[in-house]
């Protein structure tokens, strides 16, 4: 009987003792994770100006990470997710030399680090010089930021027209809105001074992508312009037995946007003439091309509107006789005196669903007087013309009233309303009313004669307001251009107070935004939407 216990005391132990050196051997074959996490980091560069969204990556076994951003090693997130992303505002951080650190770390406590230096400065603006420079030798054009109470923060020269113009924000800067200016000094035909202000702007904007879409050249789009990509394909195009002389650029027509008329000749065939032209379109995005005798002295001649389709772009010859004259026209009131010099413009609009802007066939352009009826109504009859999406009716119309200046500009052909819109001057402040979107005050050495000894012209843009203080003498002007020669008498003080006020309202049918609308003007007639832009005299 002892020696069965003994028997199974000495089992039992052997168990223990087994079991126990079982556990600790399992314990010795488990995997300590002692790899730290991997961090990818994407999206930062040796230099940083502008508002830059940087990814990071957290690659590790464990299902837990945290992981710590910090700049200058100043903590900025802290996050468990293992792909995300940080966006440095430059406005946020000192200038200079900056460092990113990304550290993570896992549940075991395995760390990894990653660092990123760069020098950091704040952009105020970016912007393509699209300043025309007639003659370059008797030119220069500056740029210049200022707070929107006048304070200069920076400015720069451009000595090349299409130059990228970068402007940055001194360290102490502190986020709010800007003016951006341009200013023309020139010596050609007299001192000129001509500025052109976009007030309420965002630090840091880049109008890059606003200037394209209008059609305007920058740095990226650069080739369409230089190398002529644009118009990369031609064909001649002729008519036949005209039985009168035309003038050389009697007839017209564009098949696209972008599209021109080259080398128009007229040669005498016996008693009639014979019309040459060559037409340059884009091989990539080909459009039927309308060619009209669309240039006419006298409204009234609109019912000699004569045109035709063509269809196919390869050399080709018609007779006169070919041409299709207006049958169906459409009339439309045109209220107010009408004043010299209004005109008329007629454009057939193709719709491009891949662009803000339409391509348009460049039918006709008139000026115009009229007698008006005793209700200061008269009536215009408009042709119509088949083949486009809609036809584009634009009227510049010179107002006898108080020498107001309507642009009316529909897709469709349409009644001209002259807007119930308003402003006045009283003192120093410019007061408005009516339902615009944009308005601008211009304040000019002569409205009717800008060729003088010395002239000036500076326009003020600023989103819908109703109540504005005239702006210019408020800004302050950079030195090296209250200095330059070639407009000795430029004074700050003269700005509010020299030449002759005006503000202008426009509307938009298609909100744009406040920067693409800055670069919307009355001869972009490829542009989407209805537009109505009303200039107003003022005076104290």
């Amino acid at each position: 009987m002892m020696n069965t216990q003994k028997i199974v005391a000495v089992l039992f132990l052997s168990m223990v003792i087994f079991g126990c050196e079982s556990e600790s051997n399992s314990g010795d074959m488990d995997e300590i994770d002692e790899v730290p996490p991997s961090i990818n980091l994407t999206g930062i560069d040796t230099s940083l100006e502008e508002l830059t969204a940087v990814t990071i990556n957290i690659s590790d076994s464990s299902p837990a990470v945290t992981t710590k951003v910090s700049i200058n090693n100043d903590q900025v997130l802290e996050t468990t997710e293992k792909q995300f992303t940080y966006e440095i505002d430059p406005f946020s951080f000192p200038t200079g030399t900056t460092t990113l650190t990304i550290r993570a770390e896992d549940e075991n406590n395995n760390k990894a680090e990653v660092n990123r230096t760069f020098e950091l400065s704040k952009l105020l603006v970016k912007i393509a010089d699209n300043v025309s420079r007639t003659n370059p030798e008797f030119v220069e054009v500056f740029y210049a930021v200022n707070t929107m109470d006048g304070e200069l923060l920076g400015y720069t020269d451009a000595v090349n027209r299409w130059d990228t113009v970068k402007i940055y924000a001194p360290d102490n800067f502190m986020v709010q809105p800007i003016i951006l200016t341009s200013y023309m000094l020139s010596s050609a035909v007299g001192p000129a001074f001509v500025a052109t202000s976009f007030s309420n702007i965002v630090p840091g904007t880049d109008f890059f992508p606003f200037q394209e879409n209008a059609g305007k050249r920058t740095a990226n789009n650069a080739a369409a312009f230089d190398s002529n990509v644009g118009l990369n394909a031609s064909f001649n195009f002729s008519i036949t037995g005209i039985p009168f002389e035309p003038e050389a650029w009697e007839f017209r027509g564009f098949g696209s946007r972008y599209g021109v008329i080259s080398n128009p000749t007229v040669t005498p065939n016996g008693t009639d003439f014979d019309y040459s032209v060559t037409f340059g379109y884009r091989s990539e995005s080909p459009q039927d091309v309308v060619i009209t005798n669309g240039s006419f002295a006298n409204l009234n001649e609109l019912v000699d509107l004569e045109y035709f389709e063509i269809q196919a772009l390869e050399n080709q010859s018609i007779s006169y006789k070919d041409l299709k004259k207006t049958e169906n026209f459409i009339a439309i009131q045109i209220p107010e005196t009408i004043a010299r010099g209004s005109t008329l413009r007629l454009d057939g609009i193709k719709e491009n669903n891949n662009s803000p802007y339409d391509d348009f066939s460049h039918l006709l352009t008139t000026g115009f007087e009229a007698n008006t009826s005793p209700n200061n109504v008269f009536n215009l009859s408009i042709p119509q013309i088949n083949g486009f999406d809609a036809i584009r009716l634009t009227a510049g119309l010179n107002l006898a009233d108080n020498g107001k200046k309507l642009i009316s500009s529909t897709i469709g052909i349409e009644d001209i309303v002259v807007p119930s819109w308003d402003a006045s001057l009283m003192g120093n402040e410019v007061t408005a009313t009516g339902d615009f979107d944009l308005i601008s005050i211009e304040t000019q050495s002569d409205l009717n004669n800008f060729v003088l000894e010395e002239s000036f012209r500076w326009t003020y843009f600023t989103p819908k307001q109703n109540a504005i203080a005239i702006p210019f003498s408020l800004i302050e002007i950079p030195e090296p251009i209250l200095q330059n020669p070639k407009f000795p008498n430029v004074e700050q003080s003269a700005m509010s107070t020299t030449g002759d006020l005006t503000i202008t309202l426009e509307s938009f049918s298609e909100k744009p935004s406040y920067e693409q609308s800055l670069f919307r003007n009355e001869y972009e007639q490829g542009r989407k939407g209805n537009e109505v832009s009303l200039r107003i005299p003022l005076q104290n």
